[in-house]
């Protein structure tokens, strides 16, 4: 936050106050940017404003749905964006995860994932795009890589079930 503010690319610092705390409850999950708008009390181009903030200053990273077949119907058009440290992420939420199971067990290792895929293809001065793909009918996979060359979905489980494979 203060990278923002002190570097003045916004004029309304109480709604993106209110808009960096929405964030951290709701990074990595699909976007809906109304109702983000409609809790900070600004309009939705506006919040479309504060996430690419974040993107030029690196406090966030974009993930785009997956849409090459237009065969399938994709549930959304919206992105997922993620912070760039999972530990801050949960700072920021207080969220402090103390078993390795459960839903914020899972987002939180999903994240971490995603960071790791981050540094990799930055390390090995690789250039692909990073996804995930989500069907109407709830299908859903975590991250594709490049042109759908490799598919990742993330299980924050001890035991992984046979029907935690498809999407």
């Amino acid at each position: 936050r203060e990278e923002v503010f002190a570097e003045g690319l916004t004029r309304n610092i109480p709604a993106f106050s209110r808009f960096f705390d929405a964030f951290g409850y709701s990074h990595g999950e699909i976007t809906n940017y109304c109702n983000i708008a409609r809790e900070c009390g600004v309009d939705s181009k506006t919040v479309k404003e504060y996430y690419q903030i974040l993107i030029d200053t690196l406090l966030a990273i974009r993930v785009e749905p997956y849409n090459k077949r237009q065969s399938r119907q994709v549930i959304t058009k919206a992105s997922k964006y993620y912070m760039f440290d999972v530990g801050v992420a949960g700072y920021l939420t207080k969220r402090h995860i103390v078993e390795q199971k459960g839903a914020e067990f899972g987002k939180a290792f999903e994240h971490f994932i995603l960071m790791e895929i981050v540094a990799y293809r930055s390390y090995a001065g690789k250039d692909f795009l990073i996804n995930f793909w989500r069907t109407k009918t709830g299908l859903e996979v975590d991250f594709i890589l490049g042109q759908a060359e490799v598919s990742i979905e993330i299980k924050g489980s001890s035991h992984v079930d046979k029907r935690d494979i498809y999407g």
